[in-house]
């Protein structure tokens, strides 16, 4: 039976493979390498196009983005850092960044596939959700007053 999701993305920098390595945008390309479904995809910083913001936090903005490649169209979650001179901050991003890559093995997280660097930006694409974990909490709760006797 195949996989319910996508294998994660390769990165064919090595990144994967090396989960030290720094978030700091000079340290970073401004393209990487990825592979989705079988099929090896060159994508820059440029290149992806925001669909929307999806949300935001203390430390970045997550938007859903479209990449076209051959008339094939992947969407990706793309979170947009914005670097600051804080050194929390760097660490942060580079804890974030890692992490991601780390868990895009396991079945149950959202998949990490690449991370990009240009002037102050980094971009970390993701794998893109159908829903959000608010609103399974919340189809859940209405499930379960449903059948409540």
């Amino acid at each position: 039976m195949p996989p319910k999701r996508p294998l994660p993305i390769r990165l064919s920098d090595g990144h994967a493979n090396n989960p030290s390595m720094s978030a700091s945008s000079a340290m970073l390309s401004d393209n990487t390498n990825v592979v989705v479904n079988g099929k090896e995809l060159h994508i820059k910083f440029s290149d992806p196009v925001m669909v929307k913001k999806l949300g935001s936090g203390q430390f970045a903005t997550v938007f859903h983005m479209k990449f076209t490649n051959d008339n094939n169209v992947y969407d990706f979650a793309v979170k947009e850092i914005k670097m600051g001179r804080s050194e929390m901050r760097k660490s942060r991003i580079r804890q974030e960044s890692e992490f991601g890559l780390r868990m895009s093995v396991c079945p149950f997280a959202v998949n990490t596939y690449g991370i990009m660097g240009r002037g102050d930006e980094i971009r970390i694409l993701m794998e893109l959700m159908d829903d959000t974990v608010a609103n399974l909490r919340l189809m859940v709760r209405r499930l379960v007053t449903s059948f409540h006797i």
